[in-house]
């Protein structure tokens, strides 16, 4: 029902009739090379499993991606490989078939024989301060060791040009990339990410995930953070010569808490100059079994020791966030952390976290949670429950939502920062088609709790599989701008729809938009402004001064702001007239 909804000087009305003001959905299938595109022929069942933005590796100004494919192999499963595809102006096609990456338009990595090469991917950022983004690539059961791997990790250096087609990492030599090998038989050192600038050397730094090493009891796992540095790399480092010069090591509390088994950078949550890294803990105990844990730890300029226990934690220097209590803690699984960037606009990086195991309201509903960032103030543990809104707010939907959680950037250009949450196992295009929602980053204040089926128009926008048993969501992410259009782009993978008679999964390039609103956007400045509208729906944010906004028709959304604004509508047709601080007046 349209409402008519007064912040100040109006009264408050309703007004009656039907209308639909639900967000809009985005059918990948429909993607036609102007609006997005598809990744396909990634070789083999599981692959297209990873999807990551890449940074800008060729220096070029365009956002490039990577997918990863830990399923691929000529002979083996399981070798894995992972795509790199660059951003261009334009003469996208609707669909990019990896056989065609020449190094021009991008290339292909290999790592070690039966390596799950891919099954973790990430930009690197800067590491070695060239000008140039660099790419991280995770090969957990890679090593020397078949049975028992230690795992291995990639640095592929960017460039203006040059790119083979074909990059494998054993030729990696120091001066175009290293490996990162794992410190000890059966630790699966491979989950990777970029870690921010974590000691403020402006140069970014790696971090490593192992959750099958033992410092603290079996399988209680370890981080480890590894500095960039502008020259002398090895071409392989080993993570047990980290020396708090280097980088540093970062121990998981107790046994079976396969500390990180998801690893990331947390922004700077707590606004001090330094970039965070965030770990997380999915076999922690904190609140029942498995109930799961995530850690983030602040940067710092200096003083960093070789290794580092979590559980040392204090509120000044880090803090834990546990998974709830539920009506089966069996079944509880927190534990996937990711920088939210800044999704209230407040100028401090917010984290997010997924649940996508958890029941604890008892209603089947799975939950993410967004912390948002401060600058003091933190405690030891932050208790979830205690999200109210304005510190956090927790978002509820079903389909194993939360599955895989990231910040998007901004999508649709309204200047602050927006999420993308995967919900692989949703039904809404035919069984387990998944869906992945976006949710629009706003300054206004978020309810304490949001339902994703209850978002309104102009909230977010849903992006749904392209068909039935497409796992569509496990695993989402922001793309950065691919097409240089100024709007931050998404990428989604579906693990395992069918291309050709084979379960090779795809991924796919959604590109931001103002349109993602489903609306009309029309937009002021902090001057005096006289916004016209159209007949459709249309939405007004209007910004600072003495306004006025003139409806044309449709359910259109007026936001004046602040100043004596004056708010004309053509009909009684609209769904929200918000007249901000000051005099205003509704004609």
């Amino acid at each position: 029902m349209p409402f008519f909804y007064v912040m100040n000087k109006f009264s408050v009305s309703f007004l009656s009739g039907d209308v639909n003001m639900s967000i809009p959905v985005i059918n990948l299938a429909s993607l036609d090379g102007s609006d997005g595109f598809r990744i396909q022929n990634l070789d083999e069942y599981g692959s297209g499993v990873q999807v990551s933005n890449a940074g800008d590796l060729n220096g070029d100004g365009f956002g490039d991606i990577v997918v990863g494919s830990p399923g691929s192999g000529q002979f083996d499963y399981f070798n894995g490989s992972a795509y790199v595809v660059f951003g261009k102006a334009s003469g996208f096609e609707p669909t990019f078939d990896v056989r065609r990456l020449d190094g021009s338009n991008g290339f292909h990595f290999k790592g070690d024989l039966d390596g799950s090469t891919g099954a973790s991917i990430s930009g690197g950022g800067d590491i070695n301060g060239d000008g140039y983004d660099d790419l991280i690539v995770g090969a957990p059961l890679g090593g020397e060791n078949y049975h028992y791997p230690e795992g291995a990790s990639y640095v592929v250096f960017g460039k203006a040009s040059g790119f083979s087609g074909l990059i494998e990492g054993e030729q990696l030599n120091g001066t175009d990339g290293f490996v990162l090998e794992g410190a000890s038989i059966g630790d699966l050192a491979g989950r990777v990410s970029n870690a921010g600038d974590v000691n403020g050397d402006g140069l970014d730094d790696v971090i490593v995930g192992a959750p099958r090493a033992d410092p603290n009891g079996d399988n209680s796992g370890s981080s480890y953070v590894v500095f960039g540095k502008t020259s002398g790399f090895d071409a392989r480092i080993n993570l047990a010569n980290l020396d708090g010069n280097n980088g540093f090591r970062l121990d998981g509390a107790t046994a079976s808490d396969s500390s990180g088994s998801v690893v990331g950078s947390a922004d700077d949550v707590n606004g001090d100059g330094f970039d965070d890294v965030s770990i997380s803990a999915p076999g922690a105990d904190a609140n029942g079994i498995d109930s799961g844990s995530n850690y983030v730890v602040f940067g710092k300029a200096s003083g960093f020791s070789a290794t580092f226990d979590l559980s040392d934690l204090d509120g000044s220097n880090g803090f834990r966030l546990d998974g709830k209590t539920g009506n089966d803690q069996s079944i509880i699984r927190f534990g996937l952390v990711n920088k939210a960037g800044d999704i209230n606009g407040d100028g401090i990086g917010d984290v997010i976290v997924g649940a996508y195991r958890s029941d604890s309201n008892g209603n089947k509903f799975r939950e993410s949670y967004v912390v948002f960032g401060k600058t003091s103030g933190f405690d030891a543990i932050l208790d979830l429950s205690s999200l109210n809104g304005m510190n956090g707010f927790r978002l509820d939907g079903s389909g194993g939502f939360g599955r895989s959680v990231s910040g998007a950037g901004d999508v649709n250009g309204d200047g602050t920062d927006d999420l993308i949450i995967g919900a692989p196992s949703a039904d809404s295009n035919g069984g387990a088609a998944g869906s992945s929602y976006v949710i629009f980053g706003r300054t206004s204040g978020f309810d304490a709790a949001i339902n994703v089926t209850d978002l309104e128009l102009g909230e977010g926008v849903r992006l749904d599989g392209a068909g039935a048993r497409d796992v569509s969501g496990s695993s989402v992410s922001g793309a950065g701008d691919v097409n240089g259009d100024g709007f931050d782009d998404l990428m989604v993978n579906t693990y395992l729809h069918s291309f050709g008679g084979g379960y090779t999964g795809a991924a796919y390039v959604i590109f931001g938009s103002d349109k993602m609103t489903g609306m009309n956007v029309i937009s002021g400045t902090d001057r005096d402004d006289v916004l016209t509208g159209t007949d459709a729906d249309d939405r007004f944010e209007a910004g600072d001064g003495n306004d006025v906004l003139i409806g044309g028709g449709g359910q259109d959304i007026f936001q004046a702001g602040n100043g004596d604004d004056v708010i004309q509508v053509a009909d009684t047709n609209f769904y929200v007239a918000s007249g901000g601080l000051g005099d205003n007046t509704l004609k």
